[in-house]
């Protein structure tokens, strides 16, 4: 016999179990001033992301295991469910989530924005996968000295501690035995998506504003480490402008190229 507390639980979870990064532009972020700095982490596979709280509002899409999010406020009580307002720290998308399936993050381990690279034993490819275990799907191999940046929570799994990673052009789950930290070989890439974006000399809206930037503008990622700060994750990017400005930027306003 199937319990219906079974029943409830799978209405809040997608089909797939791939760990997702939603589009920024699904939904426009709120104001920096009035937002919280309350990091959580969705704790279970398929969570759909919603429009609203409760269950008729629409779904944009599951949440992986693991997703780093900034807990905006609770959102009461509809369906039967505590319902909490969220913003993902990797894309700035805000929406609303159950709250049974948010998490306090766990203590130790990388934290978010530590720059990595692959740096496999014998000098082979690594698997991404699409969640956090060997049971996952591979959805590309990485080359050795590949670099990336950790955008998520480490999660254990079949004796190996996995990391959500920010690869140039795409995302993925990678075995911390598989990395070292540091600058590899290549620099990830990134667009501006929404412009005019302003370039701070400093993470947070504190820092001086040293260029203003269009949409399409390229750069790379520096070695600084990313920072949190006013309820967004910041990188710092050197731009390939003609004025080739460095500074840090939201990463809600770029894109992985």
């Amino acid at each position: 016999m199937v319990r219906h507390t079974d029943i409830s639980r799978r209405r809040f979870l997608a089909g797939s179990a791939a760990a997702l990064v939603i589009a920024p532009t699904l939904l426009a972020a709120g104001s920096a001033a009035a937002q919280s700095t309350d990091t959580r982490v969705i704790n279970t596979d398929g969570v759909r992301l919603r429009s609203g709280p409760g269950l008729s509002s629409q779904v944009y899409g599951p949440l992986g295991s693991g997703l780093a999010v900034t807990l905006l406020g609770s959102a009461g009580t509809v369906d039967g469910y505590a319902w909490s307002k969220i913003r993902i720290q990797s894309s700035g998308t805000e929406g609303f989530v159950a709250s049974t399936f948010l998490s306090p993050p766990r203590r130790g381990g990388l934290p978010i924005g530590t720059v990595i690279h692959v740096a496999t034993a014998k000098g082979g490819a690594a698997n991404l996968r699409s969640g956090p275990g060997t049971g996952y799907g591979v959805t590309r191999k990485l080359a050795n000295g590949t670099e990336g940046i950790i955008r998520g929570y480490p999660q254990s799994a079949n004796g190996y501690t996995w990391y959500y990673v920010a690869i140039t052009g795409t995302g993925g789950w990678l075995a911390s035995s598989v990395f070292a930290t540091g600058p590899g070989t290549g620099r990830p890439r990134i667009e501006v998506t929404d412009g005019p974006l302003r370039v701070r000399s400093a993470a947070g809206l504190g820092g001086s504003i040293v260029g203003t930037l269009p949409a399409g503008t390229a750069g790379e990622v520096t070695a600084e480490q990313a920072q949190e700060a006013n309820g967004y994750v910041w990188i710092n990017i050197r731009f390939f402008n003609s004025a080739r400005t460095t500074g840090w930027v939201a990463s809600n306003f770029i894109r992985w190229t």
